[in-house]
């Protein structure tokens, strides 16, 4: 009589092909299923843990923080950062006095909304600092490199014409 092992091994031969398959097979289905449990499961909602900010400060700028005037306005209509224009208010903070900011890269804070904060060039933080009124900010294109102007629209010479 044949041993077990010798049986078996005689299968073997003649299923060659068809255990090969299924050995792929079995082999291809483990290691999808252990990706598949090593992954982790993040909800959609979850919130984003932003790095330090004092961290993301480019070299050679300061981070100033700002009170806006307008701020609640903009917060409305930015998400994270927005180029403005900033200009002094007079002491009520209605009116808008001179401008005080160029095409400076306006940041809102990721844990108040409502705080903002501009960059600029290192040494020139206190230029911004020496205002007591809140300042004014205007939101300008990113992609624009060069400075606009508004058109100086003339009025037309009227004309009267009398009619006897």
């Amino acid at each position: 009589m044949k041993s077990f092992f010798e049986k078996l091994r005689l299968q073997i031969q003649k299923n060659e092909s068809f255990i090969m398959m299924g050995m792929v097979c079995i082999l291809t289905l483990s290691l999808g299923l252990s990706f598949l449990a090593d992954k982790k499961q993040i909800p959609e909602n979850a919130p984003i843990e932003p790095a330090s900010i004092d961290t993301l400060i480019p070299p050679g700028l300061a981070l100033v923080p700002l009170e806006l005037a307008n701020g609640p306005t903009l917060s409305s209509l930015f998400s994270d950062f927005a180029i403005v224009d900033l200009f002094e208010t007079t002491d009520d903070g209605k009116k808008v006095h001179r401008k005080v900011g160029q095409r400076l890269r306006l940041i809102r804070s990721y844990s108040d909304p409502e705080k903002m904060a501009v960059l600029v060039p290192k040494g020139e933080e206190v230029k911004l600092l020496q205002f007591k009124n809140p300042l004014f900010a205007v939101l300008q294109n990113p992609t624009q490199s060069e400075e606009a102007s508004l058109p100086v629209y003339k009025n037309p010479p009227s004309r009267i014409q009398y009619i006897d």
